[in-house]
């Protein structure tokens, strides 16, 4: 599954991905940087994550969760298109 919009500024989309939400965090962590993101913040639980990023002066947040589905998980993106 993957759902994907575009709206004042900002690309969103829902991911579905295989794999522990630690595994997925630390990637998307990685990549962040490399897409011109700044993380600014980040909060881990084990079973949740969140990554709050920046672009230029736009603030943009990545949300990782379980589902009821075991080593599957949603990612949420909310970024700052680049310009």
């Amino acid at each position: 599954m993957q759902r994907v919009s575009s709206t004042r500024g900002f690309n969103t989309a829902i991911v579905a991905l295989d794999g522990s939400v630690e595994e997925v965090f630390e990637s998307y962590k990685k990549v962040a940087p490399r897409a011109g993101l700044e993380v600014v913040d980040e909060d881990f639980e084990g079973f949740e994550a969140e990554l709050y990023v920046r672009r230029a002066k736009a603030l943009g947040l990545i949300q990782i969760r379980q589902t009821g589905c075991e080593g599957t998980l949603l990612a949420y993106l909310n970024l700052p298109k680049s310009h």
